[in-house]
């Protein structure tokens, strides 16, 4: 678990500044926006993750892994070759993408947005689309270089210059300009990364560079897993919103995107070490017990720190509604304690996806995934309308749920990955406590101040010495020092 940690704390920075800055973007859109317009903006960004996610094949994780080896193997030339590839590659799929969206902002803002008059500012947010693919490229060649440093420099440096975007043009245009600004910070972002990958790697793009059909071919095999999980967890948001938009309106939609955006703040501290140091170290020649040892240390991670992270949260859940959005998105409280709980199970799971990635196991993988996101959205459509915006957050947990459940029985079967006794009662007990203050019918008061003294006192007992000191020891490092140099 010590390396596991030390990635997630190295990367750590860019977490914390994108937490503090997203609460920020959060209060500054809910004061000038309203519940309305952070509904039409949250709606439009999930199409842009979601086109993103099919324009790029979901291919990161597969750059990273191509440029790692070449790296490994001081082999410049296959180096240069797997870069002008996939830049090239991508950048014509970005420029299809764009033309073919272009002629439909029309039907598309008034299909996604249920705002027809938005239409011109939604082809600014498809102008975007380019400029997050390329930025994608550079962040997936940084990492694929293990620099984790340069990343977070970078990641830093574009999440801030990307509010001061978001919060000028909103401040002047409205609605309006906080569409434009996503692509104003998609060009930022794209000019932040790539100023490092010049730091990074010795290429630049030329005009003569050829595409590699190996090197393509290895990246559409190795991205066609991938492409279908990312797609698959886009889609299944997608229609998760417009369900929202369509039946409660868009002021539904602002409201529900609260527990949504807490919810990337903080997984983010949880998924830096997986993708980091879990999927690597698993695509790595290890025995079964070694590849037992890391899956339990992530399960272990996960497990201990959102049980923390969700007693926190729901305790507090009340006053950070007011001060991150405002009194006007006061009913996204009772959301956030059931969501953390969709949250805690969906983040167990992706351990396991993210070791079945690296293993190879890649149509299981994409089985599986595809399951979780149908019955999440199927359940969605079924619950929406009896429980309001109640009704996606408990489709979440039980299909989060049953994904796990299924997950931990395919592992065992087919993969031989066995999970010890004591992290088995750990992940149980970490699944009631998240759940304390949706079980309970005692006041939210109560029942957050009985999950805090209940989780503390479960920490204290489930942590070993090992782990009380790593994170002592990291957290107390992460403070003294500031963000990584």
């Amino acid at each position: 678990m010590r390396r596991l940690v030390r990635v997630a704390v190295v990367m750590g920075g860019f977490s914390v500044v994108n937490m503090t800055v997203g609460f920020l973007r959060s209060k500054y859109g809910a004061v000038v926006l309203g519940p309305a317009g952070i509904g039409v903006l949250a709606q439009a960004t999930t199409f842009v993750l979601l086109t993103i996610t099919v324009c790029t094949l979901s291919a990161g994780t597969g750059i990273t892994k191509l440029v790692a080896e070449a790296l490994a193997g001081r082999d410049g030339e296959k180096l240069r070759a797997v870069l002008d590839t996939v830049f090239w590659f991508l950048l014509a799929a970005a420029a299809v993408t764009v033309g073919v969206l272009a002629p439909l902002t029309g039907p598309l803002s008034g299909w996604l947005l249920g705002e027809p008059a938005l239409s011109t500012w939604l082809l600014g947010v498809v102008v975007s689309i380019p400029l997050a693919v390329l930025a994608i490229f550079c962040e997936a060649v940084i990492l694929g270089a293990a620099r984790h440093d340069a990343y977070t420099r970078a990641s830093i440096a574009a999440t801030l210059l990307g509010v001061v975007a978001f919060v000028a043009l909103t401040h002047v245009l409205g609605l309006r300009g906080a569409l434009a600004s996503l692509a104003v910070a998609a060009l930022l972002r794209l000019a932040c990364f790539a100023y490092v990958v010049r730091e990074v790697v010795p290429w630049r793009p030329r005009l003569g560079g050829r595409l590699s059909r190996p090197i393509l071919g290895v990246l559409l095999g190795y991205a066609a897993a991938l492409l279908a999980t990312g797609a698959f967890l886009e889609l299944s948001n997608l229609g998760v919103r417009t369900m929202i938009l369509g039946r409660l309106g868009a002021g539904a939609n602002g409201i529900y995107q609260v527990p949504v955006a807490l919810s990337s703040y903080y997984s983010v501290f949880f998924t830096n070490g997986l993708w980091g140091h879990l999927y690597p170290r698993m695509s790595g020649s290890l025995t079964p017990a070694e590849q037992s040892s890391e899956v339990e240390a992530a399960l272990r991670l996960t497990a201990l720190g959102m049980a923390g992270a969700a007693a926190v949260l729901v305790a507090a859940r009340e006053a950070l509604v007011v001060v991150l959005y405002s009194r006007q998105f006061a009913e996204a409280a009772a959301l956030i304690p059931l969501y953390a709980v969709g949250d805690l199970l969906f983040l167990l799971s992706l351990v396991h996806v993210v070791a079945m990635l690296a293993l190879g196991r890649l149509r299981a993988c994409v089985a599986l995934w595809g399951g979780f996101c149908l019955l999440r959205l199927a359940l969605a459509a079924l619950f929406l309308s009896p429980l309001g915006l109640r009704g996606p957050v408990v489709a979440y947990v039980l299909s989060a749920g049953l994904f796990l459940v299924t997950l931990l029985v395919y592992h065992r079967r087919h993969m031989h990955l066995q999970l010890t006794a004591p992290t088995r009662r750990l992940l149980l007990g970490a699944a009631l406590l998240s759940a304390i203050p949706s079980l309970l019918p005692v006041p939210a008061a109560a029942s957050a101040l009985l999950q805090v003294l209940v989780t503390a006192l479960w920490l204290l007992r489930a942590l070993s010495a090992e782990e009380r000191g790593l994170v002592v020891h990291y957290l107390t490092r992460l403070a003294a020092r500031g963000l990584p140099s």
